[in-house]
């Protein structure tokens, strides 16, 4: 699962391996559809959403790390992993 969504690929090999899925979601309304997933990256809890619109054919990603309104959101699986990397 995590090798279809963009941007894992992207990730150093040893990166990948400390990758754990806790949780998936995905809905499918008329609209929108939204999938999200809740991982750990070593000991650190993150969130990846995704929202792809059926009318403008355009998707929107970010991973979430923190909790309630101490989030800090990140465009890319690289920029979330770097930011982890140096800080824990």
């Amino acid at each position: 699962m995590l090798l279809s969504l963009p941007g894992f690929d992207e990730l150093k090999d040893e990166e990948k391996l400390k990758f754990r899925i806790t949780s998936f979601e995905y809905k499918d309304h008329p609209v929108l559809t939204v999938a999200t997933l809740l991982f750990t990256y070593g000991d650190t809890p993150l969130r990846y959403s995704l929202s792809c619109s059926r009318r403008e054919g355009c998707c929107f990603q970010n991973v979430l790390y923190g909790e309630n309104y101490d989030e800090k959101e990140f465009a890319t699986f690289r920029d979330a992993i770097d930011f982890c990397n140096e800080n824990h």
